[in-house]
């Protein structure tokens, strides 16, 4: 059965998809459910079960102690092993309350252990104390120790069948928690497989629908394909799923075709008519073109020339502006010299100046140490006359006035040398006083001569000044002659390069058109081939 007929192919997908999450769901859902009681009874095992068997096992282990610590306190008569066969039996009486606390279920039988243990210990502490101190005849003490071993076998045995109790909880939680996990992984198993099998069945089912529509479909197009370009066939489908859209789809293409080809056939015989017209108006074309490539051959060579001559008239303005700026910048050099040199001799001047101002004020030094040693000559030949005078009294005196005599032809002599120093010294004071005269006289006529050089060197930079504003004025106006020459040259040039555009243009246009022409001729071939291909549709 084909199941394309009554359900498109979405939906069958969509049930395949639904039975697989089904079968998952359920799957999944066991496994979370059992893995849920299981981690219940795993926690009930670790927390209540384990701790309690635990307690349980310690009891068990520990209760012998407590009896072989009361026979070593009467054996060796040691009070001390009582105190510590009470502290261990004090330390299980707690571990039993833990284990009633940790497992409620088996509360009672650890209370109940517990009041047994206290029972007993407090028995054989007694019966201890009293076989210690002898407080009882002998056969007493036996009687009540038979007893407390009774006592304590039914302790022990107490102890036993609560740590057995626990232990199996332990075990049968553990089985219980296997039990389970099998039994999800059977479950789980018994379902995967149904589930499996239903999937296997719902998708061959859907792959043989689908894939019987797609041969249905195919073979007739493939009849269409095939065939003597029929487009008035119809491909017939009766299903219901995107097959039947497809096919729809394909007869709107055939229908739609079977339009274009017809509207083919009438527009190739158009284009015939076309083509013809574009061949003529390509060859007319082509002779106006081939003319005014000639014009326009003219009109370049012209162009040209008037180029060459411009370039030519640039150059030469170009060069007399190069001059003028080389003659302007010689102007201003030779502008700034002078100015140097004028500020140069003006500082020469100053410094004369000040030159002769110092030699007048050593000229007048002169004049005042010349008065100085005509007052230190004056002095001399005063002290010469008084020596005189002194060695004239040493003589009167005789032998008393011999060492003055000495002492006064010692100054004598000294005034001699002062004076004689003093003639050297205003000797040379003339002289240095003639030069000095000399020298500012000199310097006078140098001062004179820098003044007029001065004057000189202003008014050749004021001409130079001038020179230098007329050459700029010269440089100006062959800037503004090279100028106005270059936008000619640039103006030429452009209308150079328009006419080079122009020849290209006329240029592409020729090509253009021969490819035009040779186009016509291909479109002239195609259309035949056109209507060789379309002729054998049937329409």
């Amino acid at each position: 059965m084909l199941l394309s007929r009554y359900i498109n192919i979405k939906v069958q997908f969509v049930v395949l998809l639904s039975i697989i999450s089904l079968s998952l769901a359920a799957i999944i859902t066991i496994n979370v459910f059992i893995h849920r009681d299981n981690s219940q009874r795993l926690t009930q095992l670790e927390l209540s079960y384990y701790p309690a068997l635990e307690h349980a096992t310690k009891i068990h282990s520990l209760l012998p102690n407590v009896k072989q610590q009361f026979e070593a306190a009467v054996i060796m008569e040691d009070e001390q092993a009582l105190d510590y066969a009470r502290q261990i039996s004090s330390e299980l009486q707690v571990e039993a309350g833990k284990g009633a606390t940790v497992l409620p279920s088996q509360a009672q039988a650890f209370n109940k252990l517990a009041l047994k243990l206290k029972k007993y210990t407090d028995s054989a502490y007694a019966l201890s104390t009293d076989f210690i101190n002898l407080n009882d005849s002998f056969d007493k003490l036996t009687s009540r120790a038979n007893r407390l071993s009774t006592e304590y076998d039914s302790l022990v045995t107490l102890s036993e069948q609560l740590r057995l109790s626990v232990s199996r909880k332990v075990v049968d939680t553990i089985f219980h928690s296997e039990n389970a996990a099998d039994e999800a992984a059977q479950q789980s198993i018994w379902l995967g497989i149904f589930f499996v099998l239903a999937v296997f069945a719902v998708g061959y089912a859907i792959f043989k629908s689908v894939i019987s529509s797609i041969l249905l479909v195919t073979e007739k197009m493939q009849a269409i394909a095939t065939g003597d370009g029929d487009l008035t066939v119809r491909i017939d489908y009766s299903g219901k799923d995107e097959i039947a859209t497809l096919v729809q789809s394909v007869n709107q293409f055939i229908e739609k075709l079977q339009g274009i080809i017809a509207s083919t056939l009438s527009i190739g015989q158009e284009l015939e008519v076309v083509s013809d017209k574009i061949r003529s108006e390509s060859n007319q074309t082509l002779a106006l073109n081939s003319s005014q490539r000639d014009h326009i051959e003219d009109v370049t060579d012209a162009v040209n020339n008037i180029i060459g001559l411009i370039e030519q008239v640039v150059g030469f303005a170009s060069h007399a502006d190069s001059q003028a700026q080389k003659a302007n910048a010689s102007a201003q050099t030779g502008t700034q010299v002078v100015l140097k040199t004028s500020q140069e001799i003006e500082e020469l001047a100053t410094n004369i100046r000040d030159t002769a101002g110092k030699l007048k004020e050593l000229d007048q030094n002169a004049s005042n140490v010349g008065s100085i040693l005509s007052t230190i000559q004056s002095v001399a030949e005063q002290t010469n006359l008084l020596a005189l005078n002194a060695a004239i009294e040493a003589a009167r005196a005789g032998e008393h006035g011999r060492g003055f005599a000495v002492v006064s032809d010692e100054v004598r002599v000294l005034a001699n040398n002062t004076q004689q120093s003093a003639t050297e010294i205003n000797a040379l004071l003339g002289e240095l006083k003639s030069g000095s005269n000399a020298a500012v006289g000199a310097m006078d006529q140098g001062l004179a001569s820098s003044s007029q050089a001065v004057g000189d060197a202003q008014n050749a930079g004021d001409c130079l000044l001038e020179i230098s504003g007329q050459v700029e004025e010269i440089t100006d106006l062959n800037r503004q002659i090279a100028s106005t020459t270059e936008h000619q040259a640039r103006a030429s040039k452009q209308i150079h390069t328009h006419m080079d555009d122009f020849r290209k243009c006329s240029h592409q246009v020729s090509e253009s058109t021969d490819q035009l022409e040779a186009l016509s001729h291909q479109l002239s071939g195609i259309v035949t081939e056109l209507s060789k291909s379309t002729s054998q549709f049937k329409v």
